[in-house]
């Protein structure tokens, strides 16, 4: 069977933003619950954020489908801020960029290989905003590698916790979603 965790982020804040991303995830829900094979969902949300959007982006997709018996996991990022994959041995960013061909391309897809134990952190750009001044991950990553539990809920609560600290009630909306392969 497939896990799939999702997270959206909406434009701007409060509950504009809150709008956007809610019906963002329930037209996810809505056209895999359908059916809808995930690479072909994520490009029909996409196209209709584009059209609703009149091609400003109304919200982020961030989706990992994980394959719960061979580890094979999906990443899909359209707008979203990076993930992270961290084990007992390292902390890997999983980040979308231009594609090998030299295309100036944007890649929206991304397969990892999970095994027991491997947590999947995704956060929305307001986590990042908080661990840095000009966007790099460096603080953040180290962070999340620095992090000694194996309970997903207190990972994402320790992110959160600390992303609020440092940001000072100065925040973008925050959200943490944190996954724990057995």
């Amino acid at each position: 069977g497939l896990h799939i965790s999702a997270i959206s982020d909406g434009t701007g804040s409060g509950k504009q933003a809150d709008k956007y991303s809610r019906t963002t995830i329930q037209i996810l829900e809505n056209l895999l619950d359908d059916g809808i094979e995930i690479g072909m969902a994520i490009r029909l949300l996409n196209l209709y954020l584009n059209v609703r959007g009149e091609n400003e982006r109304l919200a982020t997709i961030d989706l990992c489908s994980i394959d719960l018996s061979t580890g094979a996991a999906s990443f899909y990022k359209y707008g979203a801020s990076l993930s992270f994959v961290k084990n007992r041995y390292c902390t890997e960013e999983i980040t979308m960029g231009n594609n090998d061909t030299g295309s100036a391309r944007q890649l929206h897809y991304k397969p990892v290989t999970l095994a027991g134990g491997d947590f999947v952190i995704m956060i929305s750009d307001g986590i990042l905003e908080a661990f840095t001044v000009s966007g790099e991950s460096a603080e953040l990553h180290k962070y999340i590698e620095g992090l000694d539990t194996i309970n997903a809920q207190l990972m994402a609560e320790g992110i959160i916790d600390e992303a609020k600290k440092r940001s000072q009630g100065k925040h973008d909306d925050m959200t943490v979603l944190v996954t724990k392969l057995w």
